[in-house]
């Protein structure tokens, strides 16, 4: 029998110029605890616009949100 993981939910975020936007994880398998993808979503009103969406291989979610949030600063830099 195989046990699925509980997993982080999204992350808030809140730009320095005041934006604020949602870190979302794309996950793989279902025993692992390290996401293999992140999206941005800026939130304008009551809607989600994505900005992005990034691959990648991270050994732990704190890695993986660290990379969140920078690339959710970058992209709301722009």
């Amino acid at each position: 029998m195989h046990l699925v993981v509980e997993r982080p939910y999204p992350v808030d975020y809140i730009h320095p110029n005041g934006e604020q936007a949602k870190i979302d994880f794309i996950w793989g398998d279902p025993k692992s605890m390290a996401p293999i993808g992140i999206t941005i979503w800026l939130r304008a009103g009551n809607d989600s616009v994505k900005l992005g969406e990034e691959m990648g291989e991270w050994r732990t979610f704190g890695e993986a949100l660290r990379h969140g949030i920078n690339l959710a600063f970058t992209w709301l830099s722009r």
